[in-house]
């Protein structure tokens, strides 16, 4: 899976959401960090089977994946603890790296 991508003023960010939708990314971009122990759904397109994710270099509980439209997948996930800032994200379906903002 390759995560969808954004334009902020902090530069591309991946299409990873909370709960309630509203993008995570961080405050000096108007956007909200996500938070450790948190669930949160990245959004992108490709191979939607079950990944596996590490943010920072600690492992992420995947809890969700599959096709929810023609070509859209989500994932849904838990930040893991002890992580704050700007982690990186990785997806064992992707040969990309990704940003994912953590409130420290």
């Amino acid at each position: 899976m390759e995560l969808f991508v954004f334009a902020a003023s902090s530069g591309a960010l991946p299409i990873v959401t909370h709960a309630n939708y509203s993008l995570v990314g961080p405050a000096s971009s108007g956007l909200n960090p996500a938070m450790p122990g948190e669930p949160l759904i990245a959004w992108g397109t490709g191979d939607c089977t079950l990944p596996a994710m590490t943010v920072g270099n600690a492992n992420a509980a995947v809890f969700f994946a599959g096709q929810v439209a023609a070509g859209l997948c989500q994932t849904n996930f838990y930040v893991p603890s002890g992580l704050g800032g700007p982690a990186q994200l990785l997806i064992s379906t992707s040969m990309n790296s990704y940003i994912l903002w953590i409130t420290p």
